[in-house]
């Protein structure tokens, strides 16, 4: 069926496949006499619960990879202008140069590479790790924006800023997507050995 590949794929972002399977077999199994709904309902309680599960689990691991994510992620941002003025001085009126140093680099290298390192240093919590990282960074830049507009200075209207902060919070979750998707390719292929 094809709700349940989709249900597992879900579920094998918080927790190992054959857990995923074995969850998704029994909620199956259950679902043929409550409905689909039902079974959507119970999928995402599950996702949620094994969702907390991982942050509670190391919560000092997850707090400190936290942190250092949100420093590196600022880090990216206020690099952006030092690059801009060394790359251009190397390659005056080129184009690109403002490309990449004032948005490709802030907005999608610097997350990528900042979502690989986090995920790679919590194996098994991956996923929920960088949602936390994304959510605290949206919130950051959030409060960062009231403050600014408390204290008077110029800045973008604050949604939309919020919302060019979330290319980040994105490229972080695909990279511990992706992370996630190739420990688990990884240990089905030792298992097939």
């Amino acid at each position: 069926m094809r709700n349940n590949l989709s249900a597992e794929r879900l579920l094998c972002l918080l927790t190992q496949p054959d857990r995923a399977l074995s969850i998704i077999g029994d909620l199956s199994e259950e679902a043929q006499c409550r409905g689909v709904l039902w079974f959507w309902s119970q999928v995402i309680r599950t996702a949620a619960g094994l969702f907390s599960s991982n942050l509670a689990s190391a919560p000092i691991r997850v707090s400190g990879l936290i942190v250092l994510g949100l420093a590196l992620l600022h880090l990216a941002r206020r690099s952006a202008a030092p690059m801009m003025i060394a790359l251009y001085s190397a390659q005056p009126r080129h184009e690109m140069t403002f490309f990449l140093s004032a948005i490709l680099w802030p907005l999608v290298v610097a997350p990528l590479l900042i979502g690989f390192l986090v995920a790679g240093f919590n194996p098994r919590r991956e996923v929920a790790t960088c949602a936390a990282l994304a959510f605290f960074s949206e919130l950051f830049v959030l409060g960062y924006l009231a403050w600014a507009q408390t204290a008077g200075y110029p800045f973008w209207k604050p949604f939309d800023a919020a919302g060019v902060n979330l290319i980040p919070a994105s490229c972080v979750m695909l990279a511990s997507v992706a992370v996630r998707h190739w420990r688990n390719e990884g240990s089905r292929s030792l298992a097939a050995r």
